[in-house]
């Protein structure tokens, strides 16, 4: 997430260029609201440490090269937005790994520091980009049309039933 937001051309944390959706008290509200709006329930993420959410990402493309990232990610965001699992380090990573997706340590944590990993992630990054997404959640339709945001997904599934109906 933050890479491509980043890579995009904006710093979440500076709201640049200035954005009220990137201010913190905004963000929280905004949170709750989907959350109520969803029925799902959801932690203040703030009382969760992570040392280092670029790493957090990095694992849950290490996940994927196991065909497990959608399992795996499922289940860290889970323990971080609303079982509020602290700290959300390496080792967090490597117990869900091995509990949701059956990934032994001893094959994650390769995969984990592999520069091949690394790579790959940054080809996500870069592909999303030129894709037009400048933060997320994003989705691209069929490879052509970008949708931003949870509030839009009656959008996303107009444009899919619309490539649907093209053929």
């Amino acid at each position: 997430a933050r890479a491509i937001i980043k890579a995009a051309g904006y710093d979440i944390e500076q709201a640049v260029p200035h954005s009220g959706q990137f201010r913190p008290d905004y963000r929280r509200t905004d949170l709750a609201r989907f959350a109520r709006l969803y029925g799902v329930p959801l932690r203040d993420y703030k009382d969760v440490v992570m040392p280092n959410p670029p790493r957090l990402a990095l694992a849950c493309v290490a996940a994927r090269r196991f065909d497990a990232g959608q399992v795996f990610a499922r289940a860290l965001m889970k323990a971080i937005f609303v079982d509020g699992v602290s700290p959300a380090d390496d080792a967090l990573c490597i117990r869900i790994a091995n509990d949701t997706a059956g990934i032994e340590p001893h094959l994650f944590q390769p995969m984990l520091d592999d520069p091949e990993t690394a790579r790959i992630q940054d080809t996500y990054v870069q592909a999303a980009v030129a894709a037009g997404c400048f933060g997320v959640p994003s989705f691209v339709e069929n490879g052509t049309e970008m949708v931003f945001g949870n509030d839009r997904l009656p959008l996303l599934r107009q444009a899919v039933l619309e490539a649907k109906q093209a053929g």
